[in-house]
């Protein structure tokens, strides 16, 4: 088992510290996220709540501008692309509104995102194909529209916006022969041909942050004068890089591996929830 050392000499495993960096990232979240809604003012006055439960797939791609076996050049790992390009992802998420009247509002909340990414790598003779699981949360600003009442009660809505994306997970599900997380992480022990990176120290195969776009539209039927369900589709579309850019192939130049490869992930979905408007 992979062990740190702390500054009183005290051992403390690894996934220990890394429970410990997403408590410390799930506190912030939350802070900011009560911060935001207090913002949008303290008065549950025009103020609509839901909870959205959103399976999905994940449409991933992989850019590769390097398709050179490493054994060639060790700056590159070869021909990579994604094996599968409809994956599982899972969508959990929590909004507020301020209802500027019965049409447009403006809402955030706490969106959790888990995808899951399956690149295959082609590397000379050798190829590779591993799953990784990566897990975010969405600190969205979304501006929404509702239609008049179509019949007795049922509407449709559409919203959209920008969201912070801010990673709360990442890891290999099963043995990592495509060999990016070992690589990321050091663990030549494990890769000795493959599993060394430039900066020569355990560091994570994804960046931290990023930033997506949602759009959604959805059928909404009001159960009594405050209480509604609602179902439709939603998507986001995330603007970055997932890699991490500050993780270094081991060649002469440090080549930054966002230099070189890409991994893109966009999430569609089928949402269903409910909420709850104060008048």
């Amino acid at each position: 088992m992979a062990l740190h050392l702390n500054a009183s000499l005290k051992i403390i495993p690894k996934r220990s510290c890394r429970k410990i960096k997403n408590m410390k990232k799930l506190a912030v979240l939350s802070i900011v996220i009560l911060s935001t809604m207090n913002i949008m003012g303290q008065s549950l006055e025009n103020k609509d709540f839901s909870i959205t439960l959103s399976p999905g797939t994940t449409l991933a791609s992989v850019t590769d501008d390097h398709r050179e076996s490493s054994n060639q050049n060790v700056a590159s790992d070869g021909y990579t692309y994604i094996d599968e390009n409809a994956l599982k992802a899972f969508n959990f998420k929590l909004s507020a509104y301020h209802n500027f009247d019965e049409k447009w509002a403006l809402g955030t909340g706490f969106f959790y995102n888990k995808i899951r990414l399956n690149p295959r790598n082609q590397d000379g003779s050798y190829i590779g194909t591993s799953v990784y699981h990566v897990s975010y949360a969405s600190l969205p600003l979304i501006l929404r529209f509702r239609s008049n009442e179509i019949k007795d009660n049922f509407r449709i809505t559409g919203g959209f916006g920008p969201s912070l994306d801010i990673k709360l997970k990442e890891e290999a599900k099963g043995a990592d022969y495509a060999h990016f997380m070992n690589f990321a992480n050091n663990r030549y022990d494990l890769d000795p041909d493959r599993g060394r990176n430039g900066n020569n120290k355990n560091m994570n195969l994804f960046g931290t942050f990023g930033f997506s776009l949602h759009f959604n539209v959805l059928a909404e039927y009001m159960l009594g004068d405050n209480f509604n369900v609602f179902a439709g589709v939603s998507y986001q579309h995330r603007l970055n890089n997932l890699l991490n850019g500050n993780l270094k192939y081991n060649d002469a130049a440090q080549t930054p591996i966002t230099d070189v490869l890409a991994f893109r992930a966009h999430t569609l979905a089928f949402d269903i929830g409910v909420g709850y408007r104060f008048d």
